[in-house]
């Protein structure tokens, strides 16, 4: 059974305007998808915060109590001296195992 060289050069041509239709899709929607990463990189951080809070829902609500009082200022001072009592609790404890911590 042979087919009709008209049918197959339809075929072809379909086939080529598919492709050019797919190329084009994936144009304008790799610019749609550049625009709304940042929407999904918020919403992702969001997410994940509420899992947190979900986990540690008293420390995080001291947390924000602590910035609701103290100014943000205060809070990042506190944080800051928090963060290098950590480290060298971390570098003394690591010391008497003779272990260097990973930083």
């Amino acid at each position: 059974m042979q087919t009709d060289p008209q049918l197959q050069l339809r075929k072809q041509a379909l086939l080529l305007k598919i492709q050019a239709q797919r190329q084009l899709w994936h144009l304008q929607t790799e610019q749609f998808r550049s625009e709304h990463k940042l929407a999904d990189m918020a919403q992702r951080v969001i997410g994940q915060a509420g899992e947190a809070f979900k986990k540690r829902p008293l420390a995080i609500g001291l947390g924000v109590l602590t910035l609701a009082i103290l100014k943000p200022g205060r809070a990042l001072r506190l944080a800051q001296a928090g963060l290098q009592a950590w480290r060298l609790w971390q570098d003394l404890s690591a010391s008497r195992t003779d272990q260097h911590p990973p930083r």
